[in-house]
């Protein structure tokens, strides 16, 4: 399955439109987010400031997984 990625831009709205939970979020085996508001401002600032520089590409790709791991903890499992 192809997943198309999300702009910064859609991220950004993504983010602006819930209400994050509090940390510590779990992100993967190695990186645990303490504060995930400041977490994901920090992420977007650097990633607009540096973008096409494929250096900074793994704060988009953390970016990405955090939003798909906040995702998955809103879901409601009693919803049809």
């Amino acid at each position: 399955m192809v997943m198309n990625k999300p702009t910064i831009q859609e991220l950004e709205d993504y983010f602006n439109s819930i209400k994050l939970p509090k940390g510590p979020i779990q992100l993967n085996k190695c990186t645990t987010i303490e504060d995930p508001e400041l977490y994901v401002k920090a992420s977007i600032s650097i990633i607009k400031r540096n973008t096409g520089n494929r250096t900074y590409y793994p704060y988009y790709k953390r970016l990405v997984l955090f939003k798909e791991i906040i995702a998955l903890q809103t879901i409601d499992p009693l919803q049809p």
